[in-house]
This record gives C-alpha cells, structure tokens and sequence, in this order.
C-alpha cells in the first residue's frame, strides 16, 4: 500500500484536538474538578515502540481507558488500562496507577503532569513461529492538558507520555500520543 494512503494516527489525532481546542475557547466552562470528584474517559493515538520491538518501522495505534478520584481540586489518583498495537509484530498491554497534578483546575484550559507505575505484558507475533510472552513492570511520565466544554464536566484530553516497560531481559522505552475524552461526576 502506498505511502500516501497509510493511515497516519498522529496527523487525525492533531486535527482533532487542535478543532477541539478551537471549540473550548468558544464555550464558556463552568466549575471544573474539586476534591471527591470522579473522572472517566478514554484515548486513542499514535505508539512508537522501542527499536528492540517488532512493529517500530512506523507510528502504531495506541488505545486506552481511565478512571480517577480527585483527592484535592488539583490532584488525583487514576487507574488506566492501554493497548498498543502493531498488527502481526508486537501488542503491549499495560495497566498502571497514577498521580496526576492539575496546574489550573478551575480554568477551561488546565495542563497537568502524571506519573504511574504498574504492569506489562508484551506479546510478540511472528509468522509461522510461536508467539513470545513477557511479563514485567511499567512506568510512566506524561505531559497533558484538558479542554473542558460547557459545564466543564465534558474535557478533551491530550497527552504525551513515555511507557517504560521491563518485559524482556532489560528495559524498553515506547513513546505515545494520545488524545480522547473524559467525563467528570461529581457533587
């Protein structure tokens, strides 16, 4: 398949929040989080894995789920479950606990920093050979910011992170671009 044609994660994922930040500043936001507060939400993006991975020719997909408590308007404690992808070479599966700290909860646009640490499992596919199985820990960093919409319960979400994964006899570095969104319950 040529080129031209390749689905490419990263250019729609930018496109889409770069429309969603566009529509944010149009909204008026309304209260943000506060302590006690619940979040929910999903991602998708763009992995590229470590070079000693199958599957890191080019950007792969990379899906997710999340959910956290805020135990202060600006920090919270997240559990997240990801997937990334890279047909017939490599699938990682990681879960992982977080802390995140939000610099403006109150503000439409409010950047955070999150560092989790969890577990992995990385499967490797190859043509007519057995599919390899590692089990290991995870860690990882990432830089992000919500757009919130309307009352501010609704956010676009965009991060960059780096999944640090200890599956195999030393550790692997994948580096990640996500964008989704999240839903906020609270009192």
């Amino acid at each position: 398949m040529s080129d031209r044609f390749h689905f490419r994660p990263a250019a729609v994922l930018s496109t889409l929040l770069a429309t969603a930040a566009l529509l944010s500043l149009s909204i008026p936001a309304g209260a943000q989080s506060k302590a006690g507060d619940f979040e929910a939400g999903f991602d998708i993006g763009s992995v590229r894995f470590d070079s000693a991975v199958k599957g890191r020719d080019r950007e792969q997909l990379h899906g997710g789920v999340r959910g956290g408590w805020f135990l202060t308007d600006s920090f919270e404690l997240e559990g997240q479950i990801s997937r990334s992808n890279a047909p017939l070479d490599a699938t990682l599966d990681a879960a992982f606990v977080n802390a995140v700290w939000s610099f403006r909860p109150a503000a439409r646009i409010s950047p955070y920093v999150l560092v989790g640490a969890g577990a992995a499992q990385l499967d490797e596919d190859a043509l007519f050979e057995e599919r390899s199985r590692h089990d290991g820990s995870a860690y990882h960093a990432a830089i992000g910011g919500r757009f919130s919409f309307g009352d501010g319960r609704l956010a676009a979400r965009i991060e960059l992170s780096r999944i640090v994964e200890e599956t195999l006899d030393d550790a692997h570095h994948h580096d990640i671009l996500t964008g989704g969104l999240t839903w906020r319950f609270g009192r």
